[in-house]
């Protein structure tokens, strides 16, 4: 199962690999998305592969 970490704070971003080792636990840094956003684009990434490398490339690109 994918983890999203995403932030509820108002401004900056979770940048992946910063304060947390994303790839040790296999999870996906949202960057600049807010929760809900994270949310539904995780759905839709879920739609095409669950792969976490290829999830991370879509957060990475939207």
């Amino acid at each position: 199962m994918p983890v999203v970490r995403c932030s509820r704070v108002g401004a900056g971003p979770v940048i992946r690999n910063a304060n947390f080792d994303d790839d040790a636990c296999g999870s996906i840094a949202a960057d600049d998305q807010n929760p809900p956003r994270a949310r539904l684009l995780a759905a839709l990434a879920l739609t095409r592969s669950p792969d976490v490398r290829e999830m991370q490339g879509v957060f990475d690109r939207y």
